[in-house]
């Protein structure tokens, strides 16, 4: 990762730091990446690092939504659940209702 990044993930500003998580998620999409950097304190850090995960369909992004359901902040399993419906996994549905 290029110092760029690393500085825009320590910012000061916790916008700052949560969508840059995001932009590198995007980019990496590195299982253990998103392992590591889900149990970040701030929980927009944690729902943007979910969000970067919507549309990627393999067997450790699925476990690591299912995962995400279960946060304590409400937006970080509403991005799991999108995640998840975005990838028609029917075992979702019965968490909608």
């Amino acid at each position: 990762m290029c110092r760029f990044w690393l500085h825009l993930v320590n910012s000061s500003n916790a916008r700052i730091r949560s969508k840059a998580r995001f932009l590198i998620g995007r980019r990496v999409q590195n299982p253990k990446w998103f392992k590591e950097h889900l149990h970040a304190m701030d929980p927009r850090v944690r729902a943007n690092i979910v969000e970067a995960l919507w549309g990627v369909d393999s067997p450790e992004m699925l476990s690591i939504l299912w995962q995400a359901t279960k946060d304590s902040n409400n937006r970080v399993p509403g991005n799991a659940m999108f995640g998840l419906h975005m990838l028609a996994d029917p075992a979702v549905i019965p968490l909608h209702l």
